[in-house]
């Protein structure tokens, strides 16, 4: 129950930071509605959502999954927050991409 409460509480986290949704404040359906104004593909959505609702059939409905199942969904978690984290800044191009003194061009 644990694993999947701070499961479901980081996702709900990255999802608040990635597309701007209080979704530490909302349940489940409410975040399925507000994710469809997104960016965000909608496959990605379906597997975000189902994940979610697991850990929310863990949490409330007291469902039991199986190590395996809990394992594959950590690697979901991963890979869902890979697929679609914010471009990382280019740090050259934001210092106006001229490099430091002594760097060779």
């Amino acid at each position: 129950k644990l694993f999947y409460s701070e499961l479901g509480d980081i996702m709900r986290r990255w999802l608040e930071y990635r597309a701007h949704i209080r979704a530490m404040e909302l349940t489940t359906g409410l975040i399925r509605h507000d994710l469809r104004v997104t960016d965000l593909a909608s496959d990605w959505q379906d597997q975000f959502i189902a994940l979610l609702q697991r850990a929310d059939l863990v949490k409330f409905a007291k469902w039991s999954p199986g190590d395996g199942v809990a394992y594959d969904d950590l690697e979901l978690a991963y890979l869902l927050l890979e697929r679609e984290a914010p471009a990382e800044p280019d740090t050259e191009a934001a210092q106006g991409g001229q490099p430091d003194e002594g760097e060779a061009a």
